[in-house]
């Protein structure tokens, strides 16, 4: 996207590449060391050194709790933003946000792989979700909704599966012709695919569930100590 305009406006994209760079490769780095076993604390091979090196990317450049609500976060404050400049009334900004809760997405990628082809249904699905979740969080919250840390988490995960599908589709569709992918990029797409829907079934809901509502209060009690 920035080799096409390298102005583009890619704080989501870059942001979703860093969370899911750095977690996966630190799980990486993690399961490395654990089949080394204790040998992998040993200076003599590599897994150690490579876990302390590594631990910091989780931290510089946006922790990976920032990164979890950043993308939300972003897309929450653009939209108020936009209803704020279009609609000058209350009632004028709801309605614009009830006309696109149940506007239809238009959904150009179509692939005739049958793997493929749930991986794009799959990510159009997301795409409606975040935008539902979006629209419905800011009605019912306001401008309360970047508080609501746990829903900009969910969010940002949909998106985050979102934009992994629809990369690995374009990476897919530009390194060979369709006839000739290897069973290995289809079997990880599909692992993708299968990892995504099971995320995407714990992300639904817009309001507070009754853990997050219990670690809520509990962390209050340990900040007022």
């Amino acid at each position: 996207m920035l080799e096409e305009d390298p102005t583009a406006n890619v704080a989501i994209e870059s942001s979703h590449c860093k969370l899911f760079g750095t977690t996966r490769c630190w799980d990486t780095v993690y399961d490395a060391l654990q089949v080394a076993g204790g040998a992998g604390y040993l200076a003599t091979q590599p897994y150690e050194k490579r876990m302390r090196d590594f631990r910091v990317t989780t931290v510089f450049e946006g922790t990976t709790e920032i990164h979890s609500i950043y993308p939300a976060l972003f897309l929450a404050r653009k939209i108020a933003k936009d209803l704020q400049t279009a609609h000058s009334t209350s009632i004028g900004r709801l309605f614009c946000l009830l006309k696109s809760l149940f506007k239809r997405i238009e959904w150009p990628l179509k692939f005739e792989h049958q793997v493929m082809k749930k991986a794009s249904k799959a990510a159009r699905i997301n795409a409606s979700l975040i935008r539902r979740m979006l629209i419905l969080g800011i009605m019912i919250y306001g401008s309360r909704i970047s508080r609501k840390q746990f829903l900009l988490r969910r969010i940002s995960t949909l998106s985050l599966y979102l934009f992994g599908l629809l990369a690995v589709l374009a990476r897919m569709s530009a390194s060979s012709e369709l006839r000739d992918l290897e069973k290995e990029q289809i079997d990880l797409l599909d692992y993708f695919l299968q990892e995504a829907k099971a995320v995407r079934r714990q992300s639904l809901s817009i309001l507070e569930n009754k853990r997050e509502r219990l670690l809520e209060s509990i962390m209050k009690h340990l900040s007022s100590a």
